[in-house]
């Protein structure tokens, strides 16, 4: 979840501001922004579908690493079978005996790996698990303890240049401006 949301916020323009940024005014930026995340709902419902979209696009492969195993497992079987046959048809030796015990422990690994990727495709995060935890980030942006928690969870970086301060953020790859004064 470590992609970034670009926020801008162009202070007042003043002839003082041109070339430092008086820490209040870098503070209220941050702090506007930090707000919209805390209270504006539909802000955290965009991140939410963002951040879910982008957990699917990692970790949902339709079943093609399943469908993989599965495959394995039946060429696997079909190699077991045919050395049943040359058992049955007396061909015995103690390389067919060794192979035939290599090939049952492959298809047992083979088998966990399947149950393995089984279990971990009931066992997936959805929109609603990522907007339960977004919502329990909430505090007071006011508060200098909830502030600061607020901003190690959220904003990787805050950028300070002659127009604007902008704040980057984790969890979506929306690029949102917002420019006022």
């Amino acid at each position: 979840w470590a992609q970034t949301r670009w926020w801008s916020i162009s202070p007042p323009r003043a002839k003082s501001l041109t070339r430092n940024r008086p820490k209040d005014v870098i503070e209220a930026a941050v702090t506007y922004v930090l707000e919209q995340i805390v209270r504006d709902p539909s802000y955290r419902l965009e991140i939410a579908a963002k951040c879910y979209e982008r957990y699917r696009q990692d970790h949902d492969d339709g079943g093609v690493y399943a469908d993989a195993i599965c495959a394995k497992i039946k060429d696997v079987e079909t190699k077991i079978n045919n050395i049943m046959r040359a058992i049955e048809a007396g061909i015995l030796t103690e390389t067919t005996g060794d192979r035939l015990k290599a090939l049952e422990a492959e298809k047992g690994r083979l088998t966990d790996a399947l149950r393995a990727e089984e279990m971990r495709r009931s066992i997936q995060l959805t929109e609603a698990d990522i907007l339960r935890y977004l919502d329990s980030l909430g505090g007071d942006v006011r508060d200098p303890d909830d502030r600061a928690r607020i901003l190690d969870e959220y904003v990787d970086r805050v950028i300070v240049t002659d127009d604007e301060v902008a704040v980057i953020m984790h969890s979506t790859m929306l690029r949102t401006g917002f420019s006022g004064s």
